[in-house]
């Protein structure tokens, strides 16, 4: 593998932010997309991937394309 040239990545951009939520119950659902739209807009970022997970293992993340 040949290492890129220091100008070849220049374009690519990143941003990491941190969603905290204390539930009351034990169990319950939570719509987080207006907190994941409001962190996208926030990274200025308009094309490309966004990556969504969790550390809790007993927490579950769903996609939706409705």
């Amino acid at each position: 593998d040949e290492a890129p040239s220091p100008g070849r990545l220049s374009h690519i951009k990143s941003y990491r932010q941190e969603l905290w939520f204390n539930l009351p119950a034990r169990m319950e659902f939570v719509n987080i997309t207006p907190e994941v739209i409001a962190a996208l807009a926030e990274s200025g970022i308009r094309e490309g991937l966004l990556n969504c997970f969790t550390h809790c293992e007993t927490f579950q993340i769903a996609v939706s394309n409705a």
